[in-house]
């Protein structure tokens, strides 16, 4: 099977539980992706949040790469965003 991957960009820590692990009916990322899948997390969140997030993911076979964005509006604009990534290899 092809692996999926899916880039988060939300606003807060919040936002990112609700689309991660949210709503009970199975319509989560969690529920839905396959393992091998990777989620690559660009909010801005608390880093044990996002070490827990890890761990959930990890329960499931999924990957999770904390990959902060750092530029903001202006940048974004001009295309000149940067990425920084962090995860297992």
């Amino acid at each position: 099977p092809a692996t999926e991957a899916v880039v988060i960009v939300l606003v807060n820590e919040a936002q990112c539980e609700a689309v991660c692990f949210g709503g009970g009916d199975g319509t989560n990322l969690c529920a839905l992706l396959r393992p091998g899948s990777c989620v690559i997390l660009c909010s801005t969140v608390n880093p044990r949040w996002a070490k827990e997030a890890k761990e959930r993911f990890e329960a499931r076979k999924i990957h999770l790469v904390d990959c902060p964005i750092s530029g903001g509006a202006v940048r974004a604009t001009k295309g000149e965003l940067t990425m920084m990534a962090s995860g297992d290899a």
